[in-house]
């Protein structure tokens, strides 16, 4: 298996709530104190390039939440062996610092949307900024961050009866639309709200012609053209379709924390006693992480046992 791809969330702050991540009572953060600094950052993703890390995903919670992400850009962009920086972002602050952002080298952009009405959307994430989310997917565009790919999960009885309105959507502004499968884990947990892709999909093809085509990318989704349609649409099915053989990527928390699999607790310290460990000692748990990768073990178990929310592990 090559792993190549290194998702590092840089925060487990945002400035949303998230219907699918956010618990009744309440995130319980961490300090400032307690996630790593941006030179810890690019110590650890140097050592990475060197046993074949190419491609760097930046994720949160939401990462332009955490003050001047743009330095930690061109930082991670100072290594040679670095080809490709991403980020995921909900899109709020992304147009006032996209210029920058990729100046410093942001290749593209992720940008998140559950809804399309904007009093759903206030009220989903507790602030007005659809507009700003636009103006991001706009700006995006105009800096050619492209392919533009705008992730959206589906979430039975809330937005599945918006998919006319994605289409449309996707059509008029020609971006990469990705549906994305509802999971039920950690604090988002809730049978109930998940919809498998297989009947989206089902619902689209009783309208539409869909024909699988190539979108630049790193992830496990599967894509296809809508005839007579602008923009791409792509499919992510992590619980009704085993995404695990085709898994390119680690994960590092804002933390420091190393995960082999976004759906398995395991997860393995890069600090002992509040330092980060040696080069070498970063090298084997790396090594070691990428050689125990392996399909998870179970969707059951995974519901029943995974306590982790996405905003403390970067999605």
């Amino acid at each position: 298996m090559n792993v190549n791809y290194l998702r590092i969330s840089i925060t487990d702050r945002c400035n949303l709530r998230c219907f699918y991540c956010m618990p009744e009572e309440g995130l319980d953060l961490k300090e400032h104190s307690e996630i790593m600094s941006y030179e810890e950052i690019y110590q650890v993703t140097k050592i990475a390039s060197k046993l074949g890390i190419t491609k760097v995903r930046i994720t949160g919670g939401e990462p332009l939440a955490r003050l001047n992400s743009e330095e930690l850009i061109g930082m991670i962009n100072s290594i040679d062996e670095i080809e490709e920086i991403t980020m995921t972002t909900n899109g709020v602050s992304f147009a006032e610092k996209a210029e920058i952002l990729k100046e410093n080298g942001l290749s593209r952009i992720n940008i998140s949307l559950d809804t399309l009405d904007r009093k759903q959307y206030k009220q989903i994430t507790g602030k007005d900024k659809l507009d700003k989310v636009m103006e991001s997917i706009k700006k995006a565009k105009e800096l050619d961050l492209s392919p533009v790919k705008v992730n959206t999960v589906l979430i039975k009885g809330y937005n599945d009866d918006q998919l006319d309105d994605f289409i449309k959507f996707m059509d008029e502004e020609d971006i990469v639309l990705r549906f994305i499968e509802y999971m039920p884990i950690g604090n988002g947990k809730n049978n109930d709200n998940h919809i498998s892709l297989k009947e989206i999909k089902n619902r689209l093809e009783e309208k539409h012609t869909l024909t699988p085509v190539d979108v630049k990318g790193n992830g496990p989704a599967h894509y296809f053209k809508i005839s007579g349609y602008k923009g791409k649409l792509g499919f992510i099915s992590p619980f009704t379709h085993n995404i695990c053989d085709n898994c390119n990527r680690l994960r590092l928390t804002s933390d420091g924390k190393l995960r082999s699999c976004l759906l398995k607790e395991d997860e393995t310290s890069l600090y002992s006693d509040n330092e980060l460990l040696s080069e070498e000692k970063i090298k084997k748990i790396f090594l070691k992480s990428i050689k125990s990768k392996s399909p998870h073990d179970g969707y059951d178990k995974i519901l029943k046992n995974n306590k982790k929310s996405m905003h403390s592990i970067g999605g």
